[in-house]
Formats: C-alpha cells, structure tokens, sequence
C-alpha cells in the first residue's frame, strides 16, 4: 500500500465512526505489529507493508478482539486466507491492486477503494 492509500484511509476512518463507536487498528505483515484504537488522527508511522499474509492479523482479531466486523485494508497481494469465523469480513482494496482472478479468491466481501490526488475519497 502507498502512503496515498493510507492516507486515504484514514480520511475515511471519521466517517466510519459515524457507524462503529470503537474502531480498532490491527498493523500486520506476516506478524502482527501494532494494534491500538483510533484516536480521530492518522498515527506518525505505519508498521508492516511488505511480505504480507493475511492469516495471523486476521486469527489474531478473531482470537483477540472479538469485533462486530472485520475491515481489512489491503492491496490484496498474498495468498488467500482460511476465514470460517462467523464474524462479517469486508476487504477494503486499494493501490496497485492484485488481478481478479486473484482477488475473487478472497473470502467474503470485496469493496474497492479508489482515491483521487487531492485526497478524497470514494468507495465503489
């Protein structure tokens, strides 16, 4: 993911909060790197961004943190996951994304997310 992508993100995170009260940041590569909750600011560093899979941030929330629902942003270039939690699962894909034919082997929902340079953002 870019720095354009995150920050696109994290423009969105305010209007989120409109529809969950607590949002909790899982930063993950291979491991899980930090994890706190949204504070209404974009952090100063993101930990992680390379040599992705998705399956220990995504064990580590389900084992952890027992959400309402998982957000999962991602440029969707790893290897599928396992996902069998009743848990709602929606991937949020941004940047230089993975091709379809890979993307529709993740579990779930897809939404993607396109942002322009001046930094809005739209959902499609």
């Amino acid at each position: 993911m870019t720095d354009m992508d995150i920050h696109a993100f994290f423009s969105f995170l305010p209007q989120m909060q409109q529809f969950y009260r607590h949002i909790r940041i899982i930063e993950s590569d291979h491991i899980v790197r930090k994890v706190y909750s949204y504070s209404g600011q974009k952090p100063d560093s993101i930990s992680g961004r390379s040599d992705t899979s998705f399956q220990p941030a995504l064990d580590f929330v389900v084992r952890n943190e027992h959400p309402d629902v998982i957000w999962y942003v991602t440029d969707g270039n790893a290897i599928p996951p396992r996902y069998s939690a009743s848990i709602p699962l929606y991937w949020v894909l941004c940047g230089d994304r993975a091709d379809e034919a890979h993307l529709s082997r993740l579990p779930r929902i897809r939404i993607l997310m396109t942002h322009l340079p001046t930094s809005d953002i739209q959902l499609v």
